[in-house]
């Protein structure tokens, strides 16, 4: 992990997932018990939870937060994407810039995320990088949708489509040691999409 805004308490990546578990844990206890302890219960609670399974929440979670399919581009070891998040890891922060890549490790090749914040002058203000599963060989990430109005939805092994529509991303991989992977599938903008339905229906008609 890096940041260059390193401070006392718990990381921002630590936070999303302590608020993921609590709400496995129950509304009400979110509600009745300070933060600090309610991370400590996490700690005592669901420690057999794998780290990595709530990241992998938490991007897929990113990667339906995505107001414009255009905000993304990627090939079949990267992909870079903006979003607009309402829970932020510094209050300077206005956007975040996800990217997903293949890294190499001596015990074989790693998928990676990396975390950028920036404020409303493009300064870096937050950065944080993590594995999501190291250990893997033949990761590849693969893009759905049409690459214009006017052209068919279909699996891509790259996306760079300003006038397209980006519907859902895949990333497959093997494992050295034989266990299974399970791929990562995401739909782009699905709560974005969510948002903006709701927000229509509050639009009373002419």
């Amino acid at each position: 992990m890096m940041s260059n805004n390193s401070q006392s308490g718990f990381s921002y990546l630590e936070m999303l997932i302590s608020l993921a578990l609590l709400a496995v844990i129950s509304v009400g206890l979110a509600s009745s018990l300070d933060f600090g302890r309610q991370v400590w219960l996490r700690a005592d609670t669901y420690s057999n939870i794998e780290t990595t399974v709530m990241l992998r929440n938490i991007v897929k979670e990113w990667v339906e937060e995505i107001e414009d399919s255009s905000n993304v581009t990627g090939t079949s070891e990267t992909m870079d994407f903006v979003i607009y998040p309402k829970i932020v890891p510094n209050p300077k922060v206005t956007q975040l810039k996800i990217s997903l890549f293949k890294s190499n490790i001596s015990l074989g090749d790693a998928l990676m995320f990396s975390a950028r914040g920036y404020d409303l002058d493009g300064n870096t203000v937050f950065q944080d990088q993590r594995a999501l599963k190291d250990g893997l060989i033949d990761i590849n990430i693969q893009y759905y949708g049409n690459t214009h109005p006017n052209t068919s939805k279909e699996w891509h092994s790259a996306w760079d489509h300003k006038q397209g529509t980006l519907d859902l991303i895949k990333v497959t991989a093997q494992t050295n040691s034989g266990a299974v992977f399970i791929p990562f599938t995401a739909r782009v903008g699905k709560t974005a999409r969510y948002k903006k339905i709701s927000a229509s229906s509050l639009v009373p008609p002419d």
